[in-house]
């Protein structure tokens, strides 16, 4: 589903505080930081789509794969975040735009549910995340 990309702009009221740009592209919501500049940054990213996890058998491992946006909007990448049970999210990596559309996450403890979203992101802004997708070690 696609919605019309509409910018509100929000502008702090403290010294030296930076203006940004909030735009709702394919149902998620992309923060764009001011620039340095008088002007914002042009452009687009967007959220990837279709994420899995699956948690392959005996090995302790979770695969991962999702669909990155079109390849003017994959930004400098797509970030991967991991909770686990109910902990807080926290940055896993970045896979460069481009290379692949999978990764493992290896090294995990057999029985324990681990949650993943995924973000584009392109210097300082992100699209995303996407809603979050689990599976169990084992």
């Amino acid at each position: 589903m696609h919605f019309a990309r509409r910018c509100v702009v929000l502008v702090a009221v403290a010294v030296g505080a930076t203006p940004f740009c909030a735009h709702l592209v394919d149902a998620s919501w992309a923060v764009t930081t001011a620039n340095t500049g008088s002007t914002f940054a042009t452009g687009s990213i967007a959220a990837p789509t279709g994420p899995t996890a699956t948690a392959l058998l005996l090995t302790n491992a979770v695969q991962l794969s999702w669909t990155p946006p079109v390849a003017a909007q994959q930004g400098t990448g797509t970030r991967i975040d991991r909770n686990v049970g109910a902990g807080a999210y926290t940055t896993l990596t970045t896979i460069t735009p481009g290379s692949v559309a999978t990764y493992t996450d290896a090294g995990l403890t057999t029985a324990t549910v681990y949650c993943y979203t995924f973000t584009t992101v392109a210097s300082l802004w992100t699209a995303g995340p996407t809603v979050p997708v689990c599976a169990t070690a084992t």
